[in-house]
């Protein structure tokens, strides 16, 4: 139904991470980076849509899911995945600069639309 979190973050954010992750050596810490805003795969979809000028997409029967995609990649995309990159700004002093998949989807969309000119 979508009412699992999944986490974002735009591939220029994994890269500054790294990058300070390089630069400032943390031996030993375990970071997770991702944006600030943690999202429902139902909203995420519903915004993509939203912002692509799209119907809102339906549900698909977990039946048909399984028998399309098998049960363990229904298991993975079922998965609640919440979680925060407050340790990796806190120790790396690193920002994102889309703090929240809205902005991160709108910058993604509006670069393939680019590259498609």
């Amino acid at each position: 139904n979508g009412d699992n979190c999944i986490p974002n973050i735009y591939a220029g954010d994994i890269a500054s991470a790294i990058i300070k992750t390089i630069e400032k050596q943390p031996w030993g810490e375990k970071f997770l980076i991702c944006d600030d805003t943690p999202v429902t795969q139902a909203d995420f979809v519903t915004y993509m849509a939203e912002i692509l000028g799209k119907k809102k997409p339906g549900h698909v029967p977990l039946f048909i899911l399984k028998l399309v995609i098998g049960n363990e990649f229904l298991s993975i995309i079922q998965m609640n995945c919440k979680v925060s990159n407050e340790k990796a700004k806190r120790i790396l002093g690193w920002t994102p600069v889309y703090p929240s998949y809205k902005e991160g989807l709108k910058a993604v969309i509006a670069e393939i639309q680019s590259s498609r000119k």
